[in-house]
């Protein structure tokens, strides 16, 4: 059992290895470092025979939009309630954020793919489903390093993503729901408290505006 245990965990932990390695290192190597991880992917849901319905890509909408709904129209109030506060909305320009909106909630849906499609997935083959929910929660987190703002709010958002895939398996909602939420958190977050958003060796080159 122990043998085999090994076994299914060795695919998400070489796969999370190579992530990290794009992130710090292979990215700025080659544009398009990441392409041998997606080959990759693609030939692991093929040889389990993984379709849409095991990834959630044909999720339920209409109990989890009711249930989260009013929990997102508070976040989402709260956000533009600090915006305003710290004066943040200034930002707002309707053509390039609608731009960055698109880009987010696209970004978005590839996240969560990665962190429950994949990650969680692979995971529970072992491990509880609470067990599996932090552990991925956890490598989320440490995707998004040494940005301490980002990791904080990665590993929180992570997790409660996690639960919510496990009760209703819909990436497209999730998608839409990160998209929307993280493009938010860059409008209104101050780029002193995120800088920008980065990640990995391009956190240690953000400068900020004169």
């Amino acid at each position: 059992m122990q043998l085999r245990t090994y076994r299914w965990l060795a695919e998400p932990a070489a796969v999370a290895a190579y992530a990290f390695l794009y992130i710090w290192f292979f990215r700025r190597i080659h544009k398009l470092a990441w392409l041998p991880a997606a080959v990759f992917l693609l030939a692991s849901h093929w040889r389990r025979r993984e379709g849409p319905a095991q990834l959630g890509l044909n999720g339920p909408w209409r109990e989890p939009v009711v249930k989260l709904a009013p929990w997102v129209a508070v976040l989402v109030f709260g956000l533009l309630l600090v915006g305003y506060g710290v004066g943040t909305l200034e930002r707002f320009h309707l053509e390039r954020s609608l731009s960055n909106l698109s880009l987010y909630l696209a970004w978005g849906f590839v996240q969560q793919y990665l962190l429950n499609g994949y990650f969680l997935n692979r995971l529970r083959a072992v491990l509880a489903d609470g067990h599996a929910s932090w552990t991925a929660a956890l490598l989320f987190c440490a995707a998004h390093a040494p940005n301490p703002f980002l990791m904080a709010v990665t590993l929180a958002g992570g997790w409660l993503s996690a639960r919510v895939y496990l009760r209703w398996r819909n990436l497209a909602l999730l998608g839409l729901l990160h998209g929307v939420i993280g493009f938010l958190l860059h409008l209104v977050v101050p780029d002193a408290v995120a800088r920008n958003f980065l990640v990995g060796p391009r956190y240690f080159d953000w400068r900020p505006e004169p």
